[in-house]
């Protein structure tokens, strides 16, 4: 009965409308990256710098997940924890950020969706050597 009352124009018009959120969805991302690399530029760690950082990577993490950017998403879940972390002091946290900051800035501009295939993977292996060097 419900297969009857969805139309192929119906179809069309939600793909059109999902395909406009996904451009408006980068113009805003492009946004959010650049201003999270100058907030990341803080040596200090404040928390008001971690909390903007938090608050920007949440946002791209639940917006990158809708969109099937999964690669994006995981390293902005990824640079929460980082941030959460008691592990390191304020230098090496600050420059894990900027670490996670590039790599997504990177995925951002490039495009990458899905999990990014050999690339993510790459990339992932490459931002968790470095955080374990850093202990």
């Amino acid at each position: 009965m419900l297969a009857k009352l969805i139309t192929q124009e119906m179809i069309e018009e939600c793909q059109k409308l999902i395909d406009t959120s996904k451009d408006s969805f980068f113009d805003d991302l492009d946004s959010i990256v650049l201003k999270l690399k100058q907030i990341a530029k803080d040596p200090k760690m404040s928390k008001e710098t971690i909390k903007a950082l938090s608050h920007a990577a949440a946002d791209i993490q639940s917006s990158a997940g809708l969109f099937g950017y999964d690669l994006i998403a995981a390293l902005a879940g990824q640079l929460i924890n980082l941030l959460d972390s008691k592990q390191f002091d304020a230098e090496k946290k600050q420059r894990l950020v900027t670490k996670y900051v590039d790599a997504l800035v990177m995925a951002v501009s490039k495009r990458i969706n899905d999990n990014g295939g050999a690339v993510g993977e790459l990339i992932l292996k490459d931002l968790a050597a470095f955080a374990k060097s850093m202990k």
